[in-house]
């Protein structure tokens, strides 16, 4: 920032001196000064940040639902007398899978089902497992 001083130079022509007999001319100059500021701008390095980041990783434990599936085989013994060879058939999750033997009569004997279902048993299992996170920190360097 500074400060200009600029001179303006006013010459009037207007400015008479009157005589008795006419007019004479004035040849004054008067200097006409006004100050003017100036404003300068520079980029000042006043500070310097320091950012560290890093990364750390830590062991937790942590509850998991899981779940299993489990088959149940059923063996019903049926000794009865079938007209036709029955199909497999379900009833609700149960697969029905009947076993059929040909007797010298001729005719078809049942002799036993074999029935398979599923059931599902979910359980909370402790597993551990590792998990990472990240640290920020700024500090300022003065200079």
């Amino acid at each position: 920032m500074g400060v200009r001083n600029r001179e303006k130079v006013k010459s009037s022509e207007d400015n008479f001196e009157t005589k008795s007999a006419g007019y004479v001319q004035l040849n004054e100059v008067i200097p006409v000064i006004e100050e003017e500021i100036l404003f300068d701008k520079k980029v000042v390095k006043n500070k310097t940040l320091i950012i560290e980041k890093k990364i750390t990783s830590e062991e937790v434990s942590v509850d998991v639902p899981l779940t299993t599936e489990h088959i149940n085989v059923e063996r019903v013994g049926m000794n009865q007398f079938l007209d036709s060879q029955p199909s497999v058939r379900y009833d609700g999750d149960t697969i029905i899978i009947p076993v059929t033997r040909e007797v010298v009569v001729k005719r078809l004997l049942l002799v036993e089902e074999i029935r398979i279902s599923k059931q599902l048993e979910t359980k909370n299992q402790s597993e551990k497992i590792i998990l990472k996170k990240e640290e920020v920190t700024v500090k300022e360097k003065e200079k």
